[in-house]
């Protein structure tokens, strides 16, 4: 997952009787674990969602679309 990958983020809402939701973004930074020392964190990754918000999502609750790869 690299800046510039189109990503879905798949969540269930609390709000709205558990509803599954799925949003589309940009990734546009990611931040990876600086040293191995420290397990607990986990690599994010920071989202630009089609409605212009924008958020710090783990890596791991995201599926990569299409990549930016030029051909």
């Amino acid at each position: 997952m690299k800046v510039g990958d189109l990503v879905t983020w798949a969540f269930t809402s609390p709000d709205v009787d558990d509803e599954a939701f799925t949003e589309y973004g940009l990734v546009i930074d990611v931040q990876g674990v600086p040293d191995a020392q420290y397990t607990s964190q986990r690599p994010r990754v920071l989202i630009k969602f089609m409605d212009g918000d924008e958020s710090w999502i783990y890596k791991n609750h995201l599926e990569v679309v299409n990549d930016n790869e030029s051909r």
